[in-house]
Parts: structure tokens; C-alpha cells; sequence
């Protein structure tokens, strides 16, 4: 009678291990190549912003881009000055203020307000010369990225049930064999 109780619960289990596997398979959808990353020629990231002649680009900041979206709160940019400049007073724009707005706080905050790209930069002015930095933004729509999708919860469900079902089977029986 064990071994018929066994057997059966062993059967049982194997069968929804199947259903389960073809449930994942079912809602997993199609599965694409990532795009392969652009040649080292061409550059990631767009021209930088028009800069007054004689400014000189110096790494200051601790991000290069950032992808906000439309209702995102502000994202914070820190700068560093290089050792042997003082301190200078940093000073904060926007190449496009219908896109983002650039406050200037330590860290500064960039708040984007429309679609689109900008530049937010930062700049220093030592001994004469004017130092500058800049993080490329882009700001995309709220619904822009796509959720992934729930096919985990289906066969959670389904093996869940299958849990419970072998676990109801020797009881049941049981009863019948015992009489």
C-alpha cells in the first residue's frame, strides 16, 4: 500500500514539474541578442556643449551621463575640484533649460522639466583660466522603459498547487486502504 502511495505522489509530482516547465515556457516571451556596443571610433556619448574659446576641460565630475525620466526627482552631480586650486566658487548651468534645471548646491541637483538633451556643466575660474566639466542628460518619457514581464508567477502558482495536492494525495489514501 506505501509503495502504491509513493508511487502515485512520485507521478504526480512529475507531471506538474512538466506543466510547470511548459508554463514558463508559455509566458517567458522571445528573448533578443543585446546590440553589440558601438566600434571604439565612434564616440558614446555626443559632441559636448559650445564652450567659450579658452576654457579648458578638466575631469571635475562624478558622472559623464545620466538618463532621467519626464517625472523623476532631481538627480544629484558631484563635483571635486583637483587638489592646488583652492577653492574656487563652482559655478552651474543648463545648455537647455526647457529640458533640465541645474541648482546649485554641493552636490548639485538636475531637475528634468521636458523632454529632450542638455548639458549640465560646471565651471571654475583659477588664476585667470576658466575650467569647465559638463554631464551629457537626457530625459525620456515615464513610460519609455518597458516592465518586465510576470511569467515567474505562473508557475509559482502551479507549483504551489502541485505542493499541496502531493500533500492532500497520502491522507487520501490512507483513508481508503485503512477501511
Amino acid at each position: 500500500m506505501a509503495r502504491k502511495i509513493i508511487s502515485v505522489t512520485l507521478a504526480t509530482m512529475v507531471i506538474l514539474a512538466a506543466l510547470s516547465g511548459l508554463a514558463l515556457a508559455q509566458t517567458s516571451g522571445t528573448y533578443t541578442q543585446p546590440p553589440t556596443a558601438p566600434p571604439p571610433s565612434e564616440p558614446l556619448l555626443p559632441p559636448g556643449p559650445a564652450v567659450p574659446d579658452g576654457w579648458v576641460r578638466i575631469p571635475m565630475l562624478d558622472k559623464n551621463e545620466l538618463i532621467l525620466k519626464l517625472n523623476d526627482p532631481p538627480a544629484i552631480i558631484n563635483a571635486t575640484i583637483p587638489s592646488g586650486f583652492g577653492s574656487p566658487g563652482l559655478n552651474w548651468s543648463s545648455t537647455n533649460t526647457s529640458v533640465i534645471t541645474v541648482v546649485a548646491n554641493s552636490p548639485a541637483r538636475v531637475t528634468p522639466v521636458g523632454l529632450g538633451t542638455a548639458h549640465a556643466i560646471v565651471n571654475l575660474t583659477y588664476e585667470g583660466t576658466t575650467y569647465y566639466d559638463y554631464c551629457y542628460v537626457r530625459v525620456i518619457a515615464d513610460d519609455a522603459v518597458a516592465t518586465p514581464g510576470t511569467a515567474g508567477s505562473t508557475t509559482t502558482l502551479i507549483l504551489l498547487a502541485g505542493l499541496l495536492f502531493t500533500a492532500a494525495l497520502p491522507p487520501l489514501y490512507k483513508s481508503r486502504f485503512e477501511q
